[in-house]
């Protein structure tokens, strides 16, 4: 397989930096569905944590992938809204553990 061109892998940098800044809004958003809980809500709060699920697994965020896997698997056994702000706070810790562990990614925000 080729290797990415040097300009390739800094578009590559700055969309993984741009995505990891927006997961704090993400999560909010997340957390704003669940509570509200409608139908449209929790369909786009699938869709948003099925999306994070794979950005963060191509950006190797493990942690927040693996969270957003438990997060999608509780949206589609219709857990309580409790049990889904708790998954979603397993989520925002794994934020945290995969900022811990990227280099030269500051977790200042």
């Amino acid at each position: 397989m080729n290797q990415l061109s040097e300009q390739a892998q800094l578009r590559v940098a700055d969309i993984r930096r741009r995505f990891i800044e927006n997961l704090p809004e993400l999560i909010q958003q997340l957390k704003s569905d669940a509570q509200k809980g409608d139908a449209e809500s929790i369909e786009r709060l699938q869709g948003t944590a099925h999306r994070l699920v794979g950005s963060a697994g191509t950006f190797g965020l493990k942690a927040v992938s693996t969270a957003g896997m438990e997060l999608e698997r509780r949206i589609r056994a219709c857990a309580s809204e409790h049990d889904t702000l708790k998954a979603i706070g397993v989520l925002e810790q794994a934020l945290n553990t995969d900022m811990s562990n990227l280099p030269g990614v500051s977790s200042d925000k």
